[in-house]
């Protein structure tokens, strides 16, 4: 886990800086969109969950399509000047993700290279790898720069077992959600984006267009292509009814503007193709043999394909077995075929959907073991590998067939479409799923505070129904409760997690944050009523699994104990400074930890100052003054709080006080014994393997790992065990089952001991 920080992405930067960076509030900037006003509402539902968006406009398409707000910029210079002026932006609004539609525009080709150097996400959305009803969405790039090959040969046939098929995503799961989106929408949605283009123009002189023709004739090539399809719906129809009545091979073209064309094959354009895949059909195939060739349905070219093929199909006197359409249904089309050819087209994919032996002329993420044969050698396309499918194609493997496409849905594609108000909802919803925001749009917070927390949509991200979410069971979450009362809601309670954060310097300055807990059912330190922590105990203890659990366990606790983890990390305790704590310690020595005044574990954990009191008292009088050690809170210590011990009284007690700022874990290894009233310094006790004594009635006490002096949550939490509780399955439920932890370089949420490896990589 730890090494792929250090791999050339993020050599020239430390591991600090990395962490310290990722604490910024994520902020958003979108490029060029596809037609229509997805990106529009991807912008405004991204400012409303309180993340800051901004978009450029490139030309008067982008001007229509996108927001008009003050966070709206306009480049109108020389395309030479973009880097420069992207790179402005991105430092001045602390930019940590970007959004662009395709990989291979000059601006964004430009941007990629540029977030890569800054270590920005980049978001790149495409049309969908498998269409209809799906998007394609792919950190850093798409088509010929995806990572689906990769991923596909990296993962083994047991990706698809039936042990896993109930825990990835699977597209015909997805069946019942997918939504159609006639042509004519998107084509109204492209032809508005056109006017904007043209009567805008003026004000971006300098726009570098992606596409071979200039936007004047791309509208009237569609005018081109609607008045063509009148005249040839009839023969295409006819055509269409004649498919069934013989073999055929499915040529579906692409759109010779393709970027794929031009940057993932060796054709020129698609009329080279064409001509290859003529001749070699008129050679090699079966004279039964028919090849259908397919216009693209969003050709809007004044290139006439219907009469090349046709003129090609009488120079090798096959014009009976070769024929064109532009007219018909893909799903159909390619479902009746014998076999599919494609330069590198979604088709593909669709013909491999439908089990059809599939051939790519160029590079294609489908073309890979056991799916589509690659006619492609060292990069260049090798005739003789199409000339021998026409009499061999080769049927794809069904199990490779199924573990391709739950690696696409899992990893690439998404439910939506990006032109009906219906499909923009559906797939703007999928989308903040995929960066890791889609849980923090089902939550209402009325707090500031956490909404400020560093990568709190991280740790939200996996909340599937609307909730209140509030810090614990304080006062300030009282507004949160009464809310959800009065919605009819469910209240979740945020709280710090046990191993909490990093600190750069003093106690909490510059902190990251790897963990927090959210309980569903109450809150770990409310000892008068349950808490999700005590059900999740319960189950640990009682599931079959117990032993593999308390091996889980007893290394994490392994983990934290030898590197002296504990809950607030602060990078100031070195191994000198932990060997500078002067304390001898004996077994007749005991600690007793401090806390900060109000604390809502003390309040709610069945005690008071009085108990505190209490606790001074009886270790005095057990062990003597001068075998007394009371550890101040560090808050305390910074003047941030007030604790419950009174300095006048531990000196008139002649105890010792520990008033340093001292690592937790290092003390504990030089004491057997210590007393807490509700602190979680007590936990951290009992891993180090220390007789604790409680004073009050915390998380960890009255399940027999603690000598308790307040019985009240005993019967509670004892009854339902069917064995003891040990300290190894009380940390991996904690651990393992209670708490979030998160890589926050690389927002997502990890395994405890991948985040706490982090933790100690940047202690060192």
């Amino acid at each position: 886990m730890i090494d792929k920080y250090l791999s050339a992405e993020f050599k020239n930067e430390t591991y600090s800086n990395m962490y310290e960076n990722s604490c910024k509030k994520r902020r958003f900037l979108f490029l060029q969109g596809p037609h229509g006003s997805f990106f529009k509402k991807l912008f405004h539902k991204l400012q409303e969950l309180g993340f800051p968006s901004y978009c450029i406009c490139f030309n008067g398409g982008d001007a229509v399509d996108k927001p008009f707000t003050h966070n709206t910029f306009y480049f109108f210079k020389p395309h030479e000047y973009f880097s420069i002026y992207l790179r402005k932006i991105i430092e001045n609004k602390q930019i940590t993700d970007l959004f662009l539609y395709g990989d291979k525009r000059y601006y964004h080709t430009t941007a990629i290279e540029l977030c890569k150097k800054l270590k920005i996400k980049i978001w790149v959305f495409e049309e969908g790898y498998f269409r209809p009803g799906y998007i394609t969405l792919e950190e850093n790039g798409v088509n010929g720069s995806s990572n689906i090959p990769s991923i596909f040969n990296d993962i083994s046939s047991e990706f698809v077992s039936d042990a896993d098929s109930n825990k990835v995503k699977d597209i015909t799961a997805d069946a019942e959600n997918i939504l159609k989106c006639p042509m004519k929408t998107r084509i109204k949605t492209t032809i508005v984006n056109y006017l904007g283009l043209w009567f805008l123009y003026p004000l971006f002189p300098f726009y570098k267009w992606h596409r071979d023709k200039g936007f004047t004739a791309e509208i009237f090539g569609w005018f081109k292509r609607k008045c063509t399809d009148i005249i040839v719906k009839n023969a295409d129809l006819t055509l269409a009814d004649k498919l069934s009545r013989f073999d055929y091979f499915a040529f579906p073209l692409q759109l010779s503007s393709d970027a794929q064309i031009k940057c993932a094959s060796s054709f020129r354009d698609v009329s080279e193709s064409v001509e290859k895949v003529i001749f070699s059909f008129s050679n090699h195939a079966n004279k039964n043999d028919h090849l259908v060739i397919k216009l693209h349905p969003l050709d809007n070219s004044f290139f006439n394909y219907r009469k090349f093929v046709n003129n090609l199909s009488k120079v090798f006197n096959i014009e009976s077995r070769i024929h064109f359409i532009s007219n018909t249904n893909s799903n159909s089309f390619i479902e009746n075929c014998k076999g599919t050819v494609v330069i590198n087209s979604t088709m593909g994919i669709i013909s491999l959907y439908n089990f059809k032996p599939t051939i790519t002329l160029g590079n294609a993420i489908y073309a890979n073991s056991g799916l589509a044969v690659s006619a492609v050698s060292n990069g260049i396309f090798n005739e003789e590998i199409l000339n021998n499918f026409w009499k061999h194609p080769v049927f794809p493997n069904r199990q490779c067939i199924e573990k391709f496409f739950r690696i696409l849905r899992n990893n690439a594609i998404l439910p939506g479409n990006f032109y009906t108000d219906e499909g923009i909802e559906q797939t703007i919803g999928e989308v903040l799923q995929k960066i890791s925001i889609g849980g923090i749009k089902n939550c209402h917070i009325l707090s500031s505070g956490i909404r400020r927390i560093p990568n709190i949509d991280v740790f939200l991200s996996k909340i599937s129904k609307e909730c209140v979410i509030g810090w614990g069971q304080k006062k300030t979450s009282f507004k949160a409760m009464k809310y959800a009362s009065k919605h009819n809601l469910p209240y979740y309670a945020l709280e710090d997690g046990f191993v909490k954060s990093l600190s750069q310097g003093r106690w909490k300055e510059q902190e990251i944050i790897f963990s927090l807990i959210i309980d569903r059912q109450g809150i770990y330190y409310n000892s008068a009523a349950p808490s999700e922590l005590e059900s999740i105990i319960c189950d640990t203890v009682n599931s079959e699994n117990f032993e593999q659990y308390s091996s889980q366990g007893a290394k994490l606790i392994s983990l934290t104990t030898s590197n002296n983890i504990v809950k607030f990390n602060v990078r100031s305790y070195t191994s000198e400074n932990g060997s500078s704590i002067k304390i001898v310690a004996t077994d007749s020595s005991v600690l007793l930890i401090d806390q900060t005044f109000g604390d809502s574990s003390v309040i709610l954990g069945n005690a008071s100052k009085e108990t505190f009191d209490q606790m001074l008292s009886d270790a005095i009088s057990k062990y003597g003054p001068d075998n007394v050690f009371v550890k101040i809170h560090p808050n305390v210590i910074n003047r941030k709080a007030k604790g419950y011990f009174s300095l006048h009284r531990l000196r008139q007690s002649k105890v010792h006080i520990i008033s340093s700022d001292v690592n937790t874990a290092q003390l504990l290894k030089i004491f057997k014994n210590v007393y807490v009233v509700t602190s979680g310094t007590g936990y951290e006790a009992l891993m180090a393997g220390c007789h604790v004594t409680c004073y009050g009635e915390p998380f960890y006490s009255g399940y027999g790992l603690t000598e308790d002096k307040k019985t009240s949550t005993q019967i509670r939490r004892i009854k339902k065990l069917n064995r003891p509780l040990t300290i190894e399955l009380l940390a991996y439920a904690i651990f393992y089952r209670y708490s979030i932890f998160i890589d926050p370089v690389l927002k997502k949420q990890i395994s405890p001991v991948d985040s706490i490896k982090i933790i100690i990589s940047m202690l060192k």
